[in-house]
């Protein structure tokens, strides 16, 4: 015998199995109380026959409620199937175990978590749902992207996507192959360039704000001082020239506040980070077949 537990408000996803049943009333006629309001247990054979109805226990939050009326094929998804699933209505039983890898999940509505690498995006994490804390639940899948370059320049991307199943391993892998034309790849260089400016802007203000002990509208005041005065840099840095920038950071002696230390950073100063965080290492990297 083989029992789900399966949360109702989340496409019927299955939130895990056992040999022993979470609650309802047994054919022995024992009662269990075990499920969370939203929850059902299906109770079901292996081999359960196709067009018969599995077992439903329904804990409402004060009684059990046994339902063998309502039918939902949990036990043809298989235990292990793609995670993804849970997210597409409709779906016929046999498609639980196909491969995904030709699904266009940008449409299915998932949870975008971008990670960046002084500003392009090398990593993409797509879950089920973000909880009322912004904290990221049910991970769908994963995109990695490596980038190739020539003399600076990307020319092509590799994108390595994982699928995860129900127990969280990876149950498929697509890598695919981007190539940049040159204007693509100067586009690409901008786009790069320009998050590490907000990213810049965003670090200014917050090490202000922890070197100083003052609130965050007296640091942006400060901050945004300090980046009027590297305005016609940051200009230059967006469009690839990035030196003026760097020596402005590094020679600007109009505020005391960048070279005073991190705090537990192990003696890192402010200036030093700053310059850290935009010194973008354009090495060539080698692809091979």
């Amino acid at each position: 015998m083989l029992y789900l537990r399966v949360d109702t408000n989340k496409n019927n996803s299955i939130i895990e199995f056992s040999g022993q049943p979470y609650s309802g009333s047994t054919k022995d006629g024992e009662i269990f109380n075990n499920l969370l309001f939203g929850e059902i247990q299906v109770e079901s054979n292996y081999n359960f026959p196709i067009g018969q109805k599995p077992y439903f226990y329904k804990w409402n939050g004060s009684s059990v409620v046994e339902n063998d009326e309502e039918y939902v094929d949990l036990y043809l998804k298989g235990v292990n199937y793609y995670k993804i699933y849970d997210y597409i209505p409709n779906l016929d039983e046999s498609e639980y175990q196909q491969t995904p890898a030709n699904i266009n999940y940008d449409i299915v509505g998932l949870n975008k978590k971008r990670i960046f690498n002084k500003g392009e995006l090398v990593k993409t994490e797509y879950y089920g749902y973000v909880d009322s804390g912004n904290t990221y639940q049910d991970l769908i899948l994963t995109e990695y992207r490596d980038y190739y370059r020539k003399d600076r320049m990307v020319y092509f991307r590799l994108q390595k996507t994982d699928w995860y199943l129900k127990d969280g391993s990876v149950g498929d892998t697509k890598i695919t192959k981007k190539y940049y034309i040159l204007e693509e790849s100067i586009k690409l260089g901008e786009t790069r360039r320009r998050n590490i400016i907000s990213s810049l802007k965003i670090n200014t203000i917050g090490l202000i704000q922890m070197i100083s002990g003052i609130t965050q509208t007296e640091a942006t005041l400060i901050g945004m001082g300090f980046l009027s005065e590297v305005t016609n840099e940051i200009t230059q840095f967006v469009e690839g020239l990035e030196e003026p920038l760097k020596n402005s950071i590094i020679t600007n002696t109009n505020h005391n506040w960048l070279d005073n230390e991190i705090p537990n950073s192990g003696g890192i100063i402010v200036r030093d980070y700053l310059y850290e965080s935009i010194d973008v290492n354009y090495d060539n990297k080698i692809y091979v077949e």
